[in-house]
C-alpha cells in the first residue's frame, strides 16, 4: 500500500514539474521580428484620393504619348511600387504598353516605426518608417509588413499619434483597434498632431533624432515635470470617453528651431475630444492653468506675480492641492462650481520684496493668489465660451458624492448647464523656504 502511495505522489511530481519543462506558447525569435517603437494614423480624404487619380490620368496620357514615341518600347521600366505601396502596372494601350497607376480606395494610412535589431553595430540605433494604406486600421497596420520582411510586433509600442484630420472625423476606430488587436498595451500613450498629420510627427523633424518616437516621449515626460503637458494613455482617454463621452489629450506639432530654423517637434497646447471627435484646442497659456486646475501641475511650475502691470516676483510651485465644490438654486437651474486651490511655493525670482519682513511676505502671498486666480478663472471661462463642456471633471465630483441628482442632470449638464455655471477660484499660497538667497540682491552704495 505504501508503495503504491508513493508511486501516485511521484506521478504527481513528474506532472507537475513538466509545466515548468514548457516553453511561451507564443514565443518567437528576436531576429523575425520587427519591434514597433511608435506608431501614426491619418485619415485619407476623398479628395486627397481623388488628386492622386487626376495626376495619374496625366501621367497615363504623358506615357501614352511617350508609348507612341517608342513603339519599340525599349525606355520602358518595369513597373514599381510608389511610397503608399500602391503599384504603377504596366497594361496594354493599343498594342503598346504604358505605366498606369491604378489607386485603391482606401481610408487610413498607418505609418510605424520600427527598430532594427540586427546585432551590426552598423544596423542598429535608427528607427525605419514604413506606411500604408487600408480600408480599416487593422489592414492598414499589417500591411507595413510587406515593407519590412518580418513579424510586426506591436508590444513595445509606447506611442500612436493621430492625425488632426481623423481626430476631426472621429477616433472611435482607432481606439476599438487598440482595445482588440492582442498585441496592443493599453498603457500606450496618446497624443494628437496639430495642424500636421501624425506621419510627418512619427518620421522626425529632427535629422539628429535617430529614433523620433523615443525624443518625443522623453519631451512629454520632461515637459509635464513642469506642467507644459501632461501623459494620456490609451485606457484613461477610453474610460473617459466610455463614461463621459469628453476627454482632452496632448497637442504636438512642428516649429521652427528659434535658435537655427531647423524644423522641431514641440508640444502646443491641449486638444479638447467631444463624442470620440476633435472640436479645437485650448491654446498654451489655458493650457497650463487648466493642468494646475484639475490638479496636474504638482512640482516645478514657475508662475510669474504681476503688480499693476508691472512682474516683481516669481514663485516655483513645489506641492499643489485642488479641491473641487459645487452649490445648486432650489431647481437646480443654476451651480456655482469653485474651484479651492492650495499652493506651497519657494521664491523664484525677487524685484521688489524684502524675504525678512513677514508683511513683504504676506504681500507677495495675497499677489500670488490674486493673480492665479486670474489665470484660472480665464481658463475656466475660456472653456465655458468656446466648447461649453465639462473637461475639469466636476461632473465626476457630482456623481460621486450625489448619484441620483447626477442622473437627473447628467443629460443636460454638457447641453447649457454647466456653460451657464457660475465659477469662483479660491487660491491659498504658503511660501516656504528652500531658496538658496535669504534676500534679493541689490546694488551697493559707492563712495
Amino acid at each position: 500500500m505504501k508503495k503504491i502511495v508513493k508511486f501516485f505522489f511521484f506521478c504527481c511530481f513528474c506532472l507537475l514539474g513538466s509545466g515548468f519543462l514548457c516553453g511561451c506558447w507564443q514565443y518567437q525569435e528576436l531576429e523575425k521580428l520587427a519591434v514597433i517603437t511608435g506608431a501614426a494614423a491619418d485619415l485619407v480624404k476623398p479628395e486627397d484620393i481623388e488628386q492622386k487619380t487626376q495626376q495619374a490620368q496625366k501621367k497615363h496620357e504623358s506615357d501614352i504619348d511617350e508609348a507612341a514615341k517608342d513603339p519599340q518600347g525599349k525606355n520602358e521600366e518595369p513597373a514599381k511600387e510608389n511610397k503608399t505601396g500602391d503599384t504603377e502596372k504596366p497594361q496594354q494601350h493599343d498594342g503598346k504598353k504604358v505605366s498606369v497607376y491604378q489607386p485603391e480606395i482606401d481610408k487610413y494610412l498607418v505609418t510605424t516605426e520600427t527598430v532594427d535589431l540586427d546585432t551590426k553595430p552598423e544596423n542598429t540605433g535608427r528607427a525605419l518608417n514604413t506606411a500604408a494604406m487600408g480600408d480599416t486600421i487593422l489592414e492598414a497596420a499589417r500591411k507595413n509588413t510587406q515593407y519590412v520582411g518580418k513579424d510586426l510586433y506591436w508590444t513595445h509600442l509606447n506611442l500612436f499619434i493621430i492625425g488632426e484630420d481623423m481626430a476631426k472625423d472621429g477616433v472611435q476606430s482607432l481606439l476599438d483597434f487598440i482595445c482588440r488587436y492582442y498585441q496592443m498595451k493599453l498603457s500606450t500613450s496618446l497624443m494628437v498632431a496639430k495642424g500636421t498629420s501624425g506621419a510627418d510627427i512619427l518620421k522626425g523633424s529632427n535629422p539628429s533624432e535617430r529614433i523620433p518616437s523615443f525624443n518625443i516621449m522623453s519631451t512629454i515626460t520632461n515637459n509635464a515635470k513642469h506642467a507644459i503637458t501632461y501623459q494620456v494613455k490609451a485606457n484613461q482617454f477610453i474610460n473617459d470617453m466610455g463614461m463621459q463621452g469628453i476627454s482632452t489629450l496632448p497637442a504636438v506639432t512642428i516649429q521652427p528651431d528659434p535658435n537655427n530654423g531647423n524644423p522641431i517637434t514641440v508640444f502646443d497646447g491641449i486638444a479638447v475630444f467631444q463624442d470620440y471627435k476633435l472640436i479645437g484646442y485650448l491654446p498654451q497659456q489655458e493650457s497650463l492653468y487648466y493642468l494646475f486646475a484639475i490638479g496636474q501641475s504638482n512640482t516645478n511650475l514657475i508662475v510669474p506675480i504681476e503688480k499693476d502691470g508691472q512682474l516683481v516676483a516669481s514663485l516655483d510651485i513645489q506641492k499643489s492641492k485642488t479641491k473641487m465644490k459645487y452649490e445648486f438654486n432650489e431647481d437646480y437651474s443654476q451651480i456655482q462650481l469653485k474651484l479651492v486651490i492650495q499652493i506651497r511655493a519657494n521664491i523664484g525670482e525677487n524685484m521688489v520684496f524684502n524675504e525678512q519682513d513677514k508683511q513683504d511676505i504676506q504681500e507677495l502671498a495675497a499677489l500670488a493668489n490674486q493673480n492665479i486666480e486670474e489665470r484660472i478663472m480665464h481658463c475656466l471661462q475660456y472653456v465655458q465660451s468656446n466648447f461649453g463642456i465639462d473637461i475639469f471633471n466636476f461632473g465626476a465630483e457630482i456623481e460621486a458624492k450625489q448619484t441620483q441628482l447626477w442622473k437627473t442632470i447628467e443629460q443636460k449638464w454638457n447641453h447649457g448647464l454647466f456653460r451657464d455655471a457660475l465659477l469662483q477660484v479660491e487660491v491659498k499660497t504658503e511660501i516656504i523656504s528652500g531658496s538658496a538667497l535669504k534676500n534679493r540682491i541689490e546694488m551697493g552704495n559707492e563712495g
